[in-house]
């Protein structure tokens, strides 16, 4: 899905001739290639996304809007994950008032890192399990690195929220400085 402007048209060619289904749209539009491709992928049926790529290139104003994304109206209630080169990823995790608690398990190597980020507002109720830096039933507030860089002590940890939302960041140790 795209308009082709970032891939090599012998690439393009490539790619149609094994036989993979491209969808090519213009390149003056409204909306991203891959905002296109995720409500694509909604309208086809997808419970749960993963998009590669998204955070890697030249341009950061790219990578940013598609961290957004992660907030789009067309995803509620999905999992969503960016993936980088280097194997991190980024989720959302959102807790409506009144909602309820929200779950979120967190599978991955120990020493990985894992980064809480507040999006749009304060995150409350913010609890972890099997971090070495336990949070419990606290509040992340914009601005704060409070959720900065934690470790995971077990290959399963699990991040809750009682409102708000949560960028989860998880990058694996292998990239630690």
């Amino acid at each position: 899905m795209g308009d082709g402007d970032s891939i090599a048209p012998a690439d393009l060619e490539a790619l149609a001739a094994a036989g993979v289904p491209i969808d090519r749209v213009a390149q003056e539009k409204d909306a991203s290639d891959t905002e296109l491709a995720v409500l694509a992928a909604i309208a086809g049926g997808a419970a749960e996304l993963t998009i590669l790529g998204a955070l890697g290139g030249l341009r950061i104003d790219h990578a940013l809007v598609n961290v957004g994304l992660l907030g789009h109206p067309a995803l509620a209630g999905r999992v969503v994950r960016l993936f980088d080169e280097r194997a991190a990823r980024i989720s959302l995790l959102e807790a409506r008032a009144g909602q309820g608690r929200v779950d979120r398990q967190l599978a991955g190597g120990v020493d990985d890192l894992v980064t809480l980020v507040p999006v749009g507002g304060p995150a409350e109720g913010v609890t972890t399990r099997d971090l070495r830096y336990p949070l419990r039933n606290e509040t992340l507030v914009a601005g704060s690195s409070r959720g900065l860089s934690n470790v995971r002590t077990a290959p399963r940890a699990a991040v809750s929220l009682r409102a708000g939302r949560l960028l989860v960041i998880e990058t694996p140790a292998r990239f630690r400085p």
